[in-house]
């Protein structure tokens, strides 16, 4: 439905028609879930809502919950609205400018998937939040590091955020595969062999990702890039990629980072 707009005083004043549905929200949470977003190329839209949605995406907060419970709280308390986007090539991004908001294309994959995406923004807003406090890295000009996710060049930034999400996706698959074989979890997903496997060749190749970019993350601590606060995350998340190789899931403290 067609947004309305007129001048008051002057000013343009958008409003939209009283009958417009609210949002709505992932059940049992507070968290919203909007119309989608259509990508086209040169504008997006916002296109009607995605039928389903908010119980799939509580089954897949329920997965989480049950394999992590300590990753399920965060997203719970750091996510507070899902934007499903239409956009080919996409699978997920977050922005430090609209904190907590999470645009995932949801018209892929499983749900392991949309678990799975559900968490690795959560882990991009707790660094956003973490980059508003103090900064964690010093202006490295022209300095790019091979991204082994985007499979091209990244600044410095994008290096930390990778290994800081992606180790946490690590963790996650990791906890998903102790839910005993066979059983249903509180998501009604039971997973087969296919999917341990899958999992299992997943966790291990971000855990290889990781080491690739923390190697990258020294040698720009080694040359002065990273403040005292980067360097202290930094330690953190070179300690809890150790244990995660060590197969050490005991700390419960998201990643065992912060």
């Amino acid at each position: 439905m067609a947004l309305k707009t007129h001048l008051v005083n002057g000013s343009l004043v958008i409003s939209a028609p009283v009958n417009v549905e609210p949002h709505e929200t992932i059940p049992g949470t507070g968290i919203l879930v909007t119309h989608r977003l259509v990508s086209h190329p040169r504008c997006l839209k916002v296109g009607p809502p995605v039928s389903g949605l908010a119980p799939r995406l509580a089954r897949a907060l329920a997965l989480a919950e049950r394999a992590w419970p300590r990753g399920g709280k965060e997203i719970r308390e750091r996510t507070w609205m899902v934007v499903p986007l239409s956009e080919r090539g996409t699978v997920s991004y977050s922005q430090m400018a609209r904190p907590g908001i999470s645009y995932i294309n949801v018209f892929r994959g499983s749900l392991l998937n949309l678990t799975d995406d559900l968490l690795h923004e959560t882990a991009h807003h707790r660094l956003h939040a973490l980059q508003e406090v103090e900064p964690l890295l010093r202006d490295g000009g022209d300095s790019v590091y091979f991204s082994p996710w985007r499979r091209t060049f990244r600044p410095l930034n994008g290096i930390l955020h990778g290994a800081f999400t992606f180790l946490y996706r690590s963790e996650l698959f990791r906890r998903i595969l102790r839910i005993p074989p066979g059983s249903r979890d509180a998501a009604g997903i039971t997973l087969n062999r296919r999917d341990r496997r899958w999992l299992e060749e997943e966790a291990a190749r971000e855990s290889a990702r990781c080491r690739a970019s923390l190697a990258d993350l020294d040698r720009a601590e080694s040359e002065g890039l990273l403040t005292d606060a980067g360097s202290d995350l930094l330690a953190r998340v070179r300690r809890r990629h150790r244990a995660l190789a060590a197969g050490r899931l005991s700390l419960e403290t998201l990643s065992g980072i912060l």
